[in-house]
């Protein structure tokens, strides 16, 4: 029988969280119903017992015991920054400083700090095809199942003063790229509840107790696996291939079981590229369905007329870079500092508000343009006009909660 492997959860340390207080949400917060019951959860993480015993030495992850729903928070961040980057060329004694704007959409920040789960990026690609509604009471109960509604932890706002405060190493994006004197246009934080199962189980032998994570607002959500300190051996390669080729007939045989099927395409992936893995996973998590995100998701990127492709390729790695600084470290930090939900640049994440806050950004994006080709030709006095026209319309799409704040920015500086 399948039980026979299973231990006992109860005195475990593990990531599930505990019941607590019922926690309250702004009415500001949006939430993705689930749409995987908890029946479905099962089906996604259970190895059958007809697969067992063809994959007795590789995979012996069974059904687990423990299955909890969980409305994890995070903040969406939609905003435009200026900024500048310094490039040091190797024949120049000082760097070039150009300014450079970066546009991001549905970029993702922790909304707690539970360990594991808040250092990987839980916005899947697919999560912008659905569609949250306003949290009410009647969500923290679902399938029949109470939910653990965690609350929010973290400032959606820290990470724009610590890119002023960052030290002279810490700046630096590659060997020759610094930014720094990074200053919003506009910035919009949109708290969300994701909704998950965290399946949880432990292997006869093993002391450590393994967590999978399901992604609920859709059938195709990812799944990720805890990684295991469990290694393949190297010495028994025959083995190993043997045993995935019976692997796969089984699954032809039985039918699809997504945790397995994952597990069996990573072990390949490792085996023949584990360069490769290392990309496809995170530290911690591996994912056996779907693929990993950045926490940063930058659309485009522009700068001054005289900035090179040779330079703009330098910027690519910008994503990753953001990523890096989100550790441990800085996540406590985001969780100590100071915000409440009175802020105007948290939002609810509404169609309306989103457009507004898109809308000013891609007018920007289109007077950058209009500017940039008025340069080229100084003399043109019709693409002159197409840039002023363009400024006009950027000046009048501000949406007016963002010119109310920056009103009482100036408002408090101009006290002290």
């Amino acid at each position: 029988m399948l039980s026979r492997r299973f231990s006992c959860l109860g005195r475990s340390r593990h990531i599930v969280p505990r019941s607590r207080t019922m926690v309250s949400y702004s009415p500001k917060v949006r939430a993705y119903p689930f749409q995987v019951s908890p029946k479905d959860a099962l089906d996604k993480c259970v190895v059958s017992d007809r697969v067992i015993g063809t994959l007795e030495w590789l995979v012996e992850t069974v059904t687990p015991e423990n299955l909890v729903p969980v409305y994890f928070p995070a903040w969406l961040i939609d905003t435009e920054l200026e900024g500048r980057v310094s490039f040091t060329n190797s024949g120049s004694k000082s760097p070039s400083n150009l300014k450079v704007t970066a546009v991001s959409w549905n970029s993702y920040l922790p909304g707690h700090t539970m360990e594991k789960l808040s250092m990987i990026p839980l916005l899947s690609k697919e999560l912008n095809h659905e569609r949250p509604i306003p949290f009410t009471n009647d969500l923290r109960t679902q399938h029949g199942r109470q939910v653990v509604c965690l609350p929010f932890e973290t400032s959606p706002f820290h990470c724009l003063d610590a890119a002023n405060t960052m030290s002279y190493e810490g700046s630096r994006v590659s060997d020759s790229t610094r930014l720094h004197s990074v200053q919003p246009n506009i910035w919009a934080a949109y708290p969300v509840l994701l909704p998950l199962y965290l399946a949880q189980f432990r292997l006869e032998n093993q002391e450590t107790v393994q967590t999978a994570v399901i992604e609920a607002f859709a059938a195709d959500g990812r799944i990720l696996l805890e990684r295991s300190s469990r290694k393949i051996p190297a010495d028994e390669e025959e083995i190993y291939k043997s045993v995935i080729s019976r692997a796969r007939v089984t699954l032809d045989r039985f039918g699809d079981f997504p945790m397995l099927t994952g597990l069996l395409n990573r072990f390949e992936a490792e085996k023949t590229n584990p360069s490769a893995q290392d990309r496809l996973d995170s530290q911690n998590w591996l994912y056996l369905q779907g693929s990993p995100t950045h926490f940063s998701n930058i659309k485009t990127v522009t700068c001054e007329t005289s900035f090179t492709e040779t330079k703009l390729s330098e910027l690519a790695v910008l994503s990753r870079w953001i990523d890096r600084k989100l550790d441990p470290e800085s996540l406590q930090m985001l969780a100590k500092s100071s915000w409440n939900w009175d802020d105007l640049r948290i939002r609810p994440f509404v169609a309306e508000e989103v457009s507004a806050v898109r809308d000013f950004i891609e007018c920007g994006q289109t007077r950058a343009v209009a500017f940039a080709a008025s340069e080229a030709a100084s003399e043109d006095a019709e693409l002159r006009a197409e840039a002023e026209r363009c400024d006009s319309e950027r000046n009048q799409s501000v949406p007016g909660w963002w010119r109310e704040w920056q009103q009482g920015q100036e408002a408090k500086s101009g006290d002290t």
